[in-house]
């Protein structure tokens, strides 16, 4: 165990091993070695009932950092889309995909961030 601020779950291994990996990589690339931070993310997909779940998702200070609320979910209620996340998506990408060094969702967000960059970027038509 470590004395930092940080959660002891697999989301947070995950966020925290996508800093690591993008800090090395501009690192050996020449760059700063802190181009990527940690902003504290973890998950905590609460089971209220069976077919039920609460995802929640936070950072630092309690800021909350939905993934699944831009696809229309709102993840301040109990579904049962996130019961399937809960159930089957994420103990399946666990073993195909995170146990291999590849964070599925962290690329998502990262694909997201260069995206809404460019587009803030881009000249205004109007």
């Amino acid at each position: 165990c470590a004395a930092v601020p940080t959660s002891k779950t697999a989301a947070a291994a995950a966020a925290e091993f996508l800093v690591v990996r993008d800090n090395l990589d501009s690192l050996m690339a020449g760059g700063s070695a802190d181009v990527s931070k940690y902003d504290g993310y973890s998950s905590c997909p609460l089971v209220t009932k069976q077919g039920a779940v609460m995802f929640m998702e936070f950072g630092y200070d309690g800021k909350i950092l939905e993934t699944f609320t831009p696809f229309g979910i709102d993840q301040s209620k109990e579904t049962f889309p996130m019961w399937l996340v809960k159930s089957q998506l994420l103990p399946w990408a666990y073993w195909n995909f995170m146990t291999k060094g590849f964070i599925p969702w962290g690329e998502y967000k990262r694909m997201r961030e260069k995206l809404l960059a460019r587009l803030a970027a881009m000249p205004k038509l109007v």
